[in-house]
């Protein structure tokens, strides 16, 4: 059993050597953000999407690094009914000027949702997912090496393949009105919902998530070094710290250390080789790559 841990270890630490080399491409991921406003009775809430390394905006879904096309973006009720909400084009538009910038714009998925008398108490979830992309880096006939998101079976004669992803991002926030109900989980390849109440957190109370993967709790173990990392531009500052938390019997809790928005996210490697139900992406990559996220804001 040792032995085939430190296997599964040594595996997953140059598997994370090789990702590395991915970056910035793969590097980018993709949230939700939701801002709750109760300045004037009886309220609303703001979501949009966010793209990029940090929350709340960071990029465009289409920027110099590559881009993602969002495929679902929904609402989902208390009762778990959903409405699909308008998808965000990729697409971006530049825009000239005389001042030494590059200025370009994009969609992000704005939708307001504003309050009523009679609105359903409880918690409501904005969840996004993106197509599955491919992702490849590689070493093309000529001796150069490429990247691009594209399946192997789309490379002409490559004389190696340096790394193979089908790439699945899975992005999750939510709000409350009138009181916080326990949010139902959608069935996501790879889910984390919240199992404390997100509608009041202060800095130093502990919060605990609920992380599936196939719809069974996720733990840390032989299958591998799983981790959930939460991030927010108020803490860590330029030393780029984070907060994590190891999985167990699908559960990760932690104590919040600052005021601020959080995103919080967790990701799974498998190999397709190793996996049978995978068989249908051999020839078109080697790794299958999810990847979920959720964001939740501190209250001073």
């Amino acid at each position: 059993m040792e032995m085939k841990m430190l296997r599964r270890i040594t595996g997953l630490i140059a598997f994370m050597s090789i990702l590395a080399m991915a970056a910035p491409a793969m590097g980018h991921g993709l949230w939700v953000n939701v801002y709750k406003n109760e300045m004037y009775s009886p309220g609303h809430a703001i979501a949009t999407v966010g793209f990029g390394h940090i929350s709340p905006l960071d990029d465009l879904l289409t920027s110099d690094v590559g881009k993602i096309e969002v495929g679902t973006y929904q609402l989902v009720d208390p009762d778990n009914k959903k409405t699909d909400l308008p998808l965000p084009k990729s697409a971006i538009k530049k825009i000239p000027t005389s001042a030494a910038l590059k200025i370009t714009t994009g969609e992000l998925g704005a939708s307001k949702f504003a309050f009523k008398s009679d609105t359903k108490p409880g918690t409501y979830q904005v969840n996004a997912r993106a197509k599955d992309t491919f992702f490849t880096v590689w070493i093309d006939k000529n001796g150069k090496r490429r990247k691009g998101t594209v399946a192997i079976d789309q490379i002409d004669n490559p004389k190696k393949i340096i790394l193979s992803l089908r790439y699945l991002n899975i992005a999750k926030s939510c709000f409350s009105v009138g009181k916080w109900t326990k949010p139902v989980s959608q069935g996501y390849p790879l889910e984390i919902t919240p199992i404390s109440d997100l509608s009041n957190v202060r800095p130093g109370d502990l919060v605990e998530f609920e992380v599936t993967f196939g719809g069974r709790p996720l733990s840390i173990g032989a299958e591998g070094l799983f981790q959930m990392t939460g991030i927010s531009r108020s803490f860590g500052g330029k030393e780029k710290t984070f907060i994590m938390s190891y999985p167990h019997d699908g559960r990760c809790r932690f104590t919040m250390p600052t005021v601020g928005q959080w995103l919080m996210q967790i990701n799974v490697m498998q190999k397709v080789a190793d996996r049978p139900e995978l068989a249908d992406l051999k020839g078109k990559c080697l790794s299958i790559y999810y990847t979920s996220s959720f964001t939740f804001n501190v209250k001073p």
